[in-house]
């Protein structure tokens, strides 16, 4: 029996494509040697030690491996909480809240500014530049708002 051989006959064998193979290869589950081929007995065996295994052949290293990527990824994320880079859901929905509340008020407040200065005008264009001067004017308020205010609009 020949010792090497060419990835159809794998592909034959186990009973897989060549398209499979070649994923496996670059997944490094199977290793082709420099001549392209595949050493049939240690190729046999690796495949079926990767198919057939379980969870009791996960080794001490791979899980403290995988403990040390949580502990990283926790670390990262306590960090940018610390540089405030990074907000909880719940208080920039909080946030947002007073945003709307405050924009509601400041909206809500403009007929009562305008109507003074529209009583008596005829002239539309008049009309329409004093409203937008005052919803230009909430608006510009409303976005030199610092955030802290904003928070403690509760």
């Amino acid at each position: 029996m020949e010792n090497y051989i060419n990835k159809s006959e794998l592909a034959q064998i186990l009973g897989l494509s060549v398209r499979r193979i070649n994923q496996l290869v670059k997944e490094n589950v199977l290793k082709k040697e420099i001549s392209g081929k595949f050493n049939t007995a240690d190729t046999l065996e690796t495949y079926y030690k990767f198919k057939f295994k379980t969870d009791e052949d996960l080794t001490y290293e791979h899980e403290h491996a995988l403990l040390e990527r949580a502990k990283r990824e926790k670390a990262e994320i306590e960090l940018a909480q610390l540089k405030n880079s990074l907000l909880y859901a719940s208080d920039v929905e909080q946030l947002m809240k007073n945003i709307i509340q405050t924009f509601n008020t400041k909206t809500l407040s403009i007929p009562q500014k305008c109507a003074p200065k529209i009583l008596g005008q005829t002239n539309l264009p008049v009309i329409t530049e004093i409203i937008k001067r005052e919803i230009c004017s909430a608006l510009t308020e409303l976005a030199q708002i610092p955030a802290e205010n904003l928070e403690e609009a509760k």
